[in-house]
């Protein structure tokens, strides 16, 4: 990709994306009314996905800059595995608020349901902490690369007259690349895995709302109820979530498939898929929170003077 075309389409979208997720900071921070209404596990995967794409946003800015500069590799390849970092654990927190908004709008009927939903705060913890520590050992690996340390191409055998020295240093060089291809294996694995879980639970959930808004227009009920009309509100956004997660399943792949094959590829366009990812997401997040809309409309009250009912 030209890179006059990737700072003019990316570049816009990182700035825009940074200021939003900063207003999302300011409204948790300072919430309408003085109080906040936002309770556990919800609080934590907000907090985490808006530092997870503010720091993809900020690294993806900088990296851009990093284009027009005579500066040595080792900076952009930091820089390039913190972006990576960002939003793979951004992903664990996207999902996880789509199970949470699934078990607060279907009610279960199934044992391992009904404990899910009751232990949903601890499971949540545990899954994000597990993911966090699993992409930091890969963020780590990577940085060590960015220096030289070790290399993530295949090593040739060595034979008997390599000094102890050197066969042990290709032997750890060996086994830290090899640990590397586990690790991506594993991440295909986990993203395809997380891909299917997001479409059961957005299926699942717009499958419910569709028979509940079914049952209620046949029997005469109004379709004015708010908290159905907030269920299908989320509903939405789930679907739209699930869209916007299938986007960065494309570039994940891609990302993880070159790498594993050791394959040269345009990173920009990855790069692009991430961050239009990213912005997605936090729009998305601002049209599913009432937190973030109210906060809108009460900005919007005052520059109009409008008086609030």
């Amino acid at each position: 990709m030209e890179l006059v075309i990737c700072i003019c389409v990316n570049l816009p979208c990182a700035v825009l994306g940074l200021l939003m997720n900063m207003f999302y900071v300011f409204c948790l921070i300072f919430p309408l009314g003085g109080e906040m209404n936002v309770r556990q596990p919800l609080m934590t995967l907000l907090v985490l996905v808006i530092c997870c794409t503010s720091t993809f946003q900020l690294c993806f800015i900088i990296h851009l800059s990093l284009e027009f500069m005579a500066i040595g590799g080792n900076l952009k390849q930091i820089v390039d595995a913190l972006m990576s970092y960002a939003v793979r654990v951004s992903i664990p927190a996207s999902l996880w608020l789509n199970i949470f908004y699934c078990s607060q709008i279907i009610p279960v009927t199934y044992a391992p349901f009904i404990w899910l939903k009751k232990n949903i705060k601890t499971v949540v913890y545990f899954l994000l902490i597990s993911t966090k520590i699993y992409f930091l050992t890969y963020f780590v690996l990577e940085i060590l690369m960015s220096y030289g340390i070790f290399s993530r191409m295949k090593l040739p055998q060595v034979n008997s007259t390599v000094i102890n020295g050197s066969y042990a240093s290709v032997r750890t060089k060996f086994q830290i690349s090899s640990l590397l291809d586990i690790l991506d294996t594993l991440t295909m694995v986990l993203i395809m895995l997380g891909l299917c879980v997001m479409l059961i639970v957005t299926g699942s959930t717009g499958r419910y709302l569709y028979k509940h808004i079914r049952k209620m227009t046949s029997s005469g009920m109004p379709f004015n109820s708010q908290t159905l009309q907030n269920q299908v509100r989320v509903t939405l956004t789930s679907f739209i979530q699930g869209f916007i997660y299938l986007l960065f399943t494309v570039g994940a792949f891609i990302d993880v498939y070159c790498a594993f094959k050791s394959l040269v590829f345009d990173w920009d366009i990855v790069w692009m898929l991430h961050n239009l990812y990213s912005l997605a997401t936090i729009i998305n997040l601002g049209v599913g929170q009432s937190l973030f809309r109210q906060r809108v409309a009460h900005l919007c009250q005052k520059a109009l003077n409008i008086p609030s009912s």
